[in-house]
């Protein structure tokens, strides 16, 4: 069967990586500088296992090496290796004439499916479902995909607006991730104060205020009248 291979660096893959490999690899460069420092887990050793040199390793005897010689064991070069290759990804297709970008594109799409699954079981708790009646179970599944929809434009949105800085837990540049976002909604909330005064809350939220400003929607630190607030409300354009 003949195939095509796809080899791409991304920059936003390699922060990820980074990001999700941050405490091993913060690890491995402590085990490089002081060895004798360190005693290995069980956790650790089936981390470092690929980085282990086998000729090292006797079998037969099953000899504890002391600590301070752990670096005989332990291939730091395989280990630069491996943290040079974060950011590289390999698509194997059987899409023979299909171009190189195309093959990116059609598997970020298909990345982004998945997302949608995942964020619809986990931020949004699709499942389980504590309804049984057709009807509670139709609802319950149209107001989680409302929400999905309303994420998504939000991640558009700050996507098209320049704003956003890299999040390693983003999908494909989606600006933000759903937990993020989901978690800065969460705070933005309106306090009734005496005299029939209002003042936002957390509106200094760095997540928050990058969804405010996607949205054009500027805040300042004062107290608001209810029409005030109206008029913020009926101001927000969410489709451009």
């Amino acid at each position: 069967m003949e195939e095509k291979v796809v080899v791409y660096w991304s920059r936003q893959f390699q922060a990820r990586a980074e990001q999700e490999d941050k405490k091993f690899l913060d690890f491995l460069k402590k085990l490089e500088e002081h060895p004798e420092n360190f005693r290995i887990t069980a956790v650790q050793s089936k981390s470092l296992r690929k980085f282990f040199k086998k000729e090292c390793v006797n079998e037969k005897t099953g000899e504890i090496l002391d600590s301070s010689k752990i670096r005989a064991f332990v291939d730091f070069d395989k280990a630069a290796e491996y943290k040079k290759s974060l950011g590289y990804y390999q698509i194997v297709t059987s899409e023979l004439t299909m171009d190189a970008q195309e093959v990116i594109e059609k598997y970020h799409g298909l990345t982004q499916i998945e997302d949608q699954f995942r964020v619809m079981k986990s931020d949004l708790e699709t499942r389980p479902v504590y309804v049984n009646t057709p009807e509670h179970v139709t609802a319950h599944l149209l107001v989680c995909m409302i929400a999905l929809i309303m994420m998504r434009i939000i991640q558009k949105r700050i996507r098209d607006s320049g704003h956003a800085a890299i999040d390693p837990h983003a999908y494909w540049g989606s600006g933000l991730n759903a937990q993020r976002i989901q978690a800065a909604l969460n705070k933005w909330k309106v306090d009734l104060l005496p005299g029939d005064l209002y003042r936002f809350m957390d509106a200094d939220d760095p997540d928050l205020k990058l969804i405010l400003d996607a949205f054009g929607i500027s805040l300042p630190a004062k107290l608001y009248r209810r029409a005030e607030l109206k008029h913020i409300k009926t101001e927000i354009k969410v489709f451009m």
